[in-house]
């Protein structure tokens, strides 16, 4: 695992200097009631707004159990901004977006004006996507008519045009899924209709490459019918870069991929290979099986498997997507596995080598079908789905793996030398309390000179007992 930090220290007369490593840990800081009314099992990426707090959506709960839409503060603070009623919408299974007028786009799998037609998901309707202002505003802007696709299961990524582009799940003429572009005022165009041939069923999004094309994941399809990554150019152009076929490089893909620091595109599997299972004699099936896997792809399609989840007290089953963390590696979670099975937090490196960083116990949450968001305080924040107080998830605060300083009781000045990133801006954080995560506090930012070493003088180091520091970019 590589440390975000990396430190060259002088110290002055009166300090003693040792290194200590932070024990990591999800500290909840909101558990869903066991009621549901302020929403149930939250599913998506939280989303950080422009105000600080986190946007974010639960799959069921809410007076209607059709889900909701809330806000939370990273203190915890949460409040319920839209409980949906199946008529503007049900069961949002993604994360909002944010558009440049400052109001939040998503979608919802079911609902909408076609709800009560069995021909749709027996009555429960194809789906919405709607814009939601931060006073909880709603307003339906496009209803789903399987015509037009159907059931998101994505977030829309915002394009340099200004429009929104999204998948569904299902719909098109040959129910295998759309890719669209719709406007912040809700006129909808279909890009491309899948065809099980060319992919189907994209239950990930979009994902904006290094290169200015789309990327994205199709969970079935493709040539040997078990998913494929795609490429879509905005000259209407789709290329199928993988086809995921059972043997050597997973099966399944349900979750949009991550731009990496090299430019390279990171995702997960939630199965490993296929199983043949033997129905009766004559008769054989392949099942999907194993406990997933993390690959790289390049924006040519040359693929590379880095991780098979093979170890359950590692965690296993990774169905969120993965984060970009400031050190250049990605962080993301396993729906189960781990300690108490209930699913971990890990870090992977570029090369492939995972490191398993926190099992969930329940207290902090389980099962968690959502990745992870970087906060405003450089801790990491993401939903569980299941578990807490009330059973029905919850939202928690995971601070990065770093190494800290701890300095003696002592007083005067100190500086702090740090090494890391050359040529670029950095923040010093400090902390009393490595307990509590959110009392870390920015001390201030240095810009490291080409060798890469920068420092900051602490004038607030009298009459303490231990002071910690630890370093991010940016």
């Amino acid at each position: 695992m590589k440390s975000l930090t990396k430190y060259l220290l002088s110290v002055l007369a009166g300090w003693s200097v040792a290194m200590s490593a932070h024990a990591q840990s999800a500290v909840p800081i909101f558990s869903f009631d066991a009621s549901g009314t302020n929403g149930a099992y939250p599913e998506a990426n939280l989303t950080l707004g422009r105000d600080g707090n986190f946007y974010g959506t639960t799959e069921s709960g809410g007076p209607s159990t059709n889900g909701t839409i809330f806000k939370v503060t990273i203190n915890g603070n949460l409040t319920t901004l839209v409980s949906f009623n199946g008529t503007n919408g049900a069961t949002p299974l993604a994360a909002l977006t944010q558009g440049p007028d400052g109001n939040f786009y998503g979608t919802t799998e079911y609902g909408g004006n076609t709800i009560g037609r069995p021909s749709l998901d027996a009555g429960l309707g194809a789906g919405t996507l709607f814009r939601v202002m931060t006073n909880g505003t709603l307003t339906t802007l496009v209803n789903f008519a399987a015509t037009n696709g159907a059931n998101p299961h994505a977030g829309l990524i915002l394009g340099s045009d200004g429009n929104f582009y999204g998948t569904t799940a299902n719909g098109g003429p040959n129910n295998d899924g759309t890719l669209f572009r719709v406007t912040t005022g809700g006129t909808l165009t279909t890009l491309t209709n899948f065809s099980g041939t060319n992919g189907a069923n994209p239950y990930g999004g979009f994902t904006l490459g290094s290169d200015g094309n789309f990327y994205g994941t199709t969970e079935s399809g493709g040539r040997a019918g078990y998913g494929s990554v795609f490429e879509w150019a905005t000259n209407g152009t789709l290329t199928t870069l993988v086809n995921f076929n059972g043997t050597n490089n997973g099966v399944a893909p349900q979750v949009g991929l991550t731009l990496g620091p090299d430019g390279n595109l990171y995702g997960t599997t939630s199965s490993s290979y296929l199983f043949a299972y033997t129905v009766f004699p004559g008769f054989t099936i392949n099942i999907p099986s194993g406990n997933g896997t993390i690959f790289r792809v390049t924006t040519g399609g040359a693929f590379t498997n880095l991780v098979d989840f093979d170890n359950y007290s590692a965690g296993i089953t990774p169905n969120a997507k993965l984060t970009l963390g400031p050190d250049g590696d990605l962080y993301g979670v396993t729906y189960t596995g781990g300690s108490s099975n209930l699913g971990t937090i890990f870090e992977v490196t570029t090369g492939g080598t995972l490191t398993t960083l926190v099992s969930f116990n329940n207290t902090n949450g389980a099962d968690s079908l959502a990745g992870l968001t970087l906060g405003p305080d450089n801790n990491f924040y993401g939903p569980a789905t299941s578990g807490g107080a009330g059973g029905n998830g919850t939202v928690f605060e995971f601070a990065l793996p770093a190494h800290y300083i701890a300095l003696a009781a002592g007083g005067g000045n100190y500086r702090v030398f740090a090494g890391s990133y050359p040529n670029s801006t950095n923040r010093i954080w400090a902390t009393t309390n490595l307990a509590l995560p959110s009392s870390w506090q920015v001390l201030g930012t240095i810009i490291t000179d080409t060798n890469g070493l920068g420092q900051l003088l602490d004038t607030n180091t009298a009459a303490i007992p231990a002071k910690y520091y630890r370093l991010s970019y940016p």
